[in-house]
């Protein structure tokens, strides 16, 4: 389309839509729907119609207002006077008429009149709300003071029969209900009296809610301080919906909290009680409540790590753990940790070694053992005991049942009944050994107990045995050997117990008492102390020890070797082969006790404090320590009675000594008051008296 052409077209397309608009009108004329057809007939531009539209709108506009004019005079006489008018208006508004402004006058007259009258009636029957709604209709369509002045009094008795609606409602404490209607009263009569009944209801409330709330928070104490939770916080809540202040807010969170955690408490889960009773103490209103509870669950905190200690030293590592892990959710710290990780590791340890798996049983007890917990150096002997060493293997005790299992004695015969039950109830679990064996020697005869003796088969093929010993249930052997192996290891030693009939140990018939096969890695995992039981030996004793580096296998004392190994034989061996070597010396056991230390006034320092010295003993064989004795206190002359001695055990070879050193104990810096040396031969004398040039003294006796 070029730039001429244009206004053709745009002239066309209006043409099209003024004949458009004029067609809606011609058939809302058709229907007679008169608006309708001004509506759509307006829409045509001036001059754009067809020559006879002015014609068609005016005889619109005279149809429309003779149809308004017989609505409104129907409504007139039908007594609609707001109907009346309002078609009256709208017939004017197209075409004015006198006969629709009489009709519009006429009923705006007579609703005034009838709204006032009505109005009036209303006011007499009590009737305030229709009373002001007449009164409102009267004054819209006649706005003249009368009508003004019959509203505002409507309004007036209104608002003051709501005022005292809200003053008896304020007087039965519904306050919500009094402010609604005092509001009320103040929306239809705004003058100073209307708004001074607000106010003073208001004020009643705000004084009543204050005395209320500080009622409330009064008997919320009360129930606080008698441990009534539940109803505390019923009171403190109830406060806070008149109120939202302090202390209300924070004594509700109190009780709350204290209820929560008498709740934890009660169902065993000390973590959340711990954390209920710690945020009620917080807020400053539980008093000594909370902090008893606190001190209750820090008690049960210190019994499960006094548990998991108990367990650790036992050995129990599921057990620790378990108490650990509950004392750490109740409150966690480095130590607790510490020893979780420690536990942890030696559980992973077992099991590891339980399954064979040594290398991961290596790395877990090296973990246990850098754990910094004092174990007793458990952790790294654990450690250590998958690294091949020698170890000494003590027997020591070995207890008889006092029957065979057929319930007869071991030798001879009786002529009367024992008191079995008696008898077998000295054997019970938890007995020690010598008791048992002491209750049985009452009542069995001398001449009807065993000669028990042990025999004892190494991994290397010897065997050793021990002499009898003469009518009786407990074997006490003296016997050690070593062996070398760490805590995988598959050899076995066999210790068997029999009972001598012949006078022959040995002999073809003398009666088994019990064998027991033990596989060496297995004794040494049981480390310082186990007990076994086989047959008729109802415990057999035996301590493992790990030995340093210059020890060896295969020595064994307290037994006589019953059939020592073949040596090879010189003939089968080559000129150029290298001579045997030297058999290893035999090592001496000596069971040691100290049995008096004195510190000499020269070799004590006096500026380290007043009071007397505090001796310790070490004692080493080469560089190894062998004995570490605990420090005395403020005991410059110490003596031990009995048993009551400090004891210790060392293996000597011919030629070895022991070096002795005392000291004044002092953490930081001990001072060296004596350091001797004694030789096994020394030893052999049975005591040994060491002294320093001043005067200082350690006296050690071999214990027989």
């Amino acid at each position: 389309m070029n730039a001429r052409s244009l206004p053709f077209a745009l002239s066309l397309a209006l043409f099209a839509g003024c004949a458009d608009h004029e067609a809606r009108g011609d058939s809302h004329w058709q229907r007679r729907e008169y608006a309708a057809a001004l509506e759509a007939w307006g829409r045509v531009p001036p001059g754009k119609g067809s020559p006879d539209l002015s014609r068609k709108m005016e005889q619109a506009r005279q149809a429309l207002s003779e149809d308004q004019l017989a609505v409104a005079t129907r409504a007139l006489e039908a007594g609609q006077f707001e109907a009346a008018i309002q078609a009256a208006r709208a017939g004017r508004e197209v075409r004015e008429d006198e006969r629709l402004a009489r009709i519009e006058n006429e009923a705006r007259v007579r609703l005034v009149s009838r709204s006032i009258e009505l109005g009036r009636l209303h006011l007499q029957r009590g009737e305030v709300d229709a009373a002001i709604r007449e009164f409102e209709t009267a004054h819209r369509h006649d706005p003249s003071a009368e009508t003004k002045r019959l509203l505002l009094d409507a309004k007036a008795t209104g608002a003051a029969r709501l005022a005292d609606e809200a003053r008896r409602l304020a007087a039965a404490r519904e306050w919500d209900r009094a402010m609604e209607t005092a509001r009320r009263a103040v929306l239809l009569d705004e003058r100073p009296e209307s708004r001074a009944i607000l106010a003073e209801i208001e004020n009643a409330r705000g004084a009543w809610e204050a005395e209320r709330h500080a009622a409330l928070v009064a008997e919320g104490r009360q129930l606080l301080d008698a441990g009534d939770w539940g109803r505390a916080a019923a009171k403190f809540e109830g406060a806070l919906q008149l109120r939202r202040q302090e202390p209300a807010a924070g004594l509700l969170r109190c009780a709350r909290a204290m209820a929560a955690g008498e709740a934890a408490l009660a169902r065993g889960d000390l973590p959340a009680a711990l954390g209920a009773f710690g945020e009620a103490d917080g807020t400053g209103h539980a008093g000594v409540a909370a902090r008893g509870r606190l001190e209750e669950i820090e008690r049960r905190r210190a019994a499960l790590l006094e548990e998991a200690g108990a367990k650790i030293a036992s050995r129990e590592w599921g057990a620790a753990q378990e108490a650990l892990g509950r004392a750490a959710a109740i409150r966690s710290d480095p130590e607790v940790e510490r020893l979780r990780g420690y536990a942890g590791a030696m559980a992973a340890g077992e099991a590891a070694l339980a399954r064979k798996d040594f290398t991961e049983a290596a790395r877990r007890f090296a973990e246990a053992a850098s754990a910094g917990v004092d174990d007793g150096g458990h952790a790294a002997a654990r450690r250590d005991g998958l690294t091949p060493a020698v170890w000494r293997v003590t027997v020591a005790t070995v207890l008889v049942l006092p029957l065979k299992a057929d319930e007869s004695v071991w030798d001879g015969s009786l002529t009367k009944a024992l008191p079995l039950e008696t008898l077998m109830g000295a054997y019970a679990e938890g007995v020690p050994p010598k008791s048992s064996a002491k209750v049985a020697a009452t009542i069995v005869p001398e001449a009807n107990r065993p000669d028990p003796y042990l025999v004892i088969a190494l991994p290397d093929g010897r065997r050793f045995r021990t002499r009898p010993a003469g009518g009786t249930f407990l074997l006490e052997p003296r016997l050690w050997f070593t062996v070398e192996g760490h805590l995988a290891s598959e050899e076995a030693v066999t210790l068997t117990v029999a009972d001598d009939d012949s006078g022959e140990p040995g002999a073809s018939g003398d009666d088994p008492i019990g064998a027991l096969t033990i596989r060496v890695g297995e004794l040494l995992s049981r480390g310082e102390r186990s007990a076994w039981q086989s047959g008729r030996v109802h415990a057999l004793e035996v301590a493992a020890e790990r030995l340093g580096k210059e020890a060896f296998a295969g020595a064994v004392q307290g037994a006589e070797e019953i059939t020592p190994p073949p040596g090879p034989d010189v003939r089968d061996r080559s000129p150029v082969d290298p001579p045997p070597p030297p058999p290893p010396p035999s090592l001496v056991r000596f069971d040691l006790r100290l049995r008096r230390v004195r510190i000499a006034a020269g070799d004590f320092q006096v500026e380290r404090g007043e009071g007397a010295p505090d001796p310790q003993v070490e004692v080493l064989k080469g560089d190894e320590r062998v004995f570490l004795g605990e420090v005395v206190k403020d005991a410059g002359d110490k003596k031990w009675p009995g048993d009551d001695a400090p004891a210790f055990v060392v293996l000597l070879a011919p030629g070895e000594e022991l070096t002795v050193r005392l000291y004044d104990h002092d953490p930081k810096d001990p001072d060296l008051a004596l350091s001797a040396t004694v030789t096994a031969k020394d030893l052999d004398k049975g005591r040994a008296a060491l002294k320093s040039p001043r005067g200082s003294l350690v006296e050690i006796e071999v214990k027989r």
